[in-house]
């Protein structure tokens, strides 16, 4: 086939845009020819194994997913040269719904796959302290105004970005395929509307190839990694670092100094910065400098609180080979199974979540089969089989 492909971006060096490169090799791996929509700064650049990039004319602000006949005439010339028979839509909500239309009426079918959630949630993690969130799927925007999900000040940026997720939610409903990559997320997709046919199942879009050099050990520490917030479940952890004896170290990279007295005192997180119990490590600038942060830690402890799409560092952690201590949300939920691949906690329990990192501290052996099985699930996303999931999702 022949995919227009429409990213955040394939430059910076993001999870969307490894997200976004990882898509474009799974599909030229099965043969289909790519054409690539990038983003206006990116610029022009020379056609690379086969797949040709294209700026698009401007900077795809809120209001073109209303109108923008620049762009729609850019974009009709771009279909004329190109001749696709989809228009991909990849990432987050940043793609104009105008586009989307422009697509179907000249017959092209079109597909979406998000990353993450902003797509339905104003927060974009689609979580609240108390547990992963979809209130807005089934009901829009009235449960973000109940429980105060923008920020003081922001409520005009709020109602612009509301428009944006209505505006497209309708050519998300008229797409002719809405793709995830678990059930979770299939799921959320239904809840909006979005009818069972044209629901389907991608693997992660993801490249392991550079763990590939690494050979992972056993430095005794948990490692904890992610941005800092609420939904990334940084809010329990003060809970759980007081129900592990002293014994259990644990280590959170942090990019730079002088974000720990923020998170130490947002979080509650001093006492077990004072009795060493916790440790933060900075500096971890390059991809090699956290790959190694990951590779020597004895576990991952991964919090996050929200339907998760399937972390970057959860599928780190597991092509590594690393025992993943998580709560049961999202596309974790229909991954990991406790006590084989990882180990697995109700959402909440926090008890119970300790209890796992204990086990795993004190068992070699328990470490080393949850390990073993964790590497043989992320071997399963990459391989053959699963990358031909995009020939039966695109039918």
């Amino acid at each position: 086939m022949r995919i227009l492909l429409m990213p955040d971006m394939t430059t910076a060096h993001a999870s969307g845009t490894l997200s976004a490169l990882a898509t474009i090799a799974q599909l030229r791996s099965l043969g289909h020819e790519v054409a690539v929509i990038d983003n206006k700064e990116a610029g022009p650049r020379p056609a690379s194994d086969g797949v040709s990039y294209h700026p698009a004319p401007t900077a795809l602000r809120w209001y073109e997913h209303i109108a923008s006949p620049k762009l729609t005439s850019w974009f009709d010339r771009l279909c004329d040269a190109f001749q696709p028979d989809y228009l991909l839509m990849i990432g987050s909500i940043q793609k104009p719904a105008a586009l989307a239309r422009r697509a179907r009426r000249r017959g092209i079918k079109t597909a979406f796959l998000f990353y993450i959630n902003d797509f339905f949630c104003t927060r974009v993690y689609a979580g609240l302290p108390g547990g992963p969130c979809t209130a807005c799927a089934v009901q829009p925007e009235i449960p973000a105004f109940r429980n105060r999900c923008y920020r003081p000040g922001r409520f005009g940026q709020f109602m612009k970005s509301a428009m944006v997720r209505g505006l497209l939610r309708r050519e998300i409903r008229k797409a002719h395929r809405v793709l995830g990559y678990s059930k979770s997320q299939t799921a959320i997709h239904a809840m909006t509307g979005v009818a069972p046919q044209a629901l389907a199942k991608v693997t992660f879009q993801f490249d392991p190839s550079d763990l590939d050099d690494w050979a992972p050990s056993d430095d005794g520490y948990f490692a904890i990694t992610g941005q800092a917030i609420m939904q990334k479940g940084f809010h329990l952890l003060a809970g759980i670092l007081s129900r592990l004896p002293p014994t259990v170290r644990v280590k959170m990279s942090i990019y730079h100094p002088d974000e720990a007295p923020g998170i130490i005192e947002r979080f509650g997180l001093q006492p077990f910065s004072d009795n060493g119990q916790l440790e933060f490590v900075y500096g971890l600038q390059s991809r090699s400098d956290y790959v190694a942060f990951l590779a020597r830690a004895r576990g991952l402890i991964l919090t996050s609180y929200y339907p998760t799409t399937g972390e970057f560092v959860l599928q780190e952690a597991l092509y590594l080979g690393k025992p993943v201590i998580a709560f049961n949300v999202g596309a974790h939920a229909d991954i990991l199974r406790d006590g084989d691949n990882a180990m697995v906690a109700p959402a909440g329990m926090l008890d119970e979540f300790a209890e796992k990192i204990v086990r795993l501290d004190l068992d070699p052996v328990l470490r080393r089969t949850i390990g073993d099985r964790a590497r043989q699930t992320a071997l399963s996303f990459y391989d053959r089989a699963a990358v031909a999931e995009w020939d039966t999702a695109l039918t």
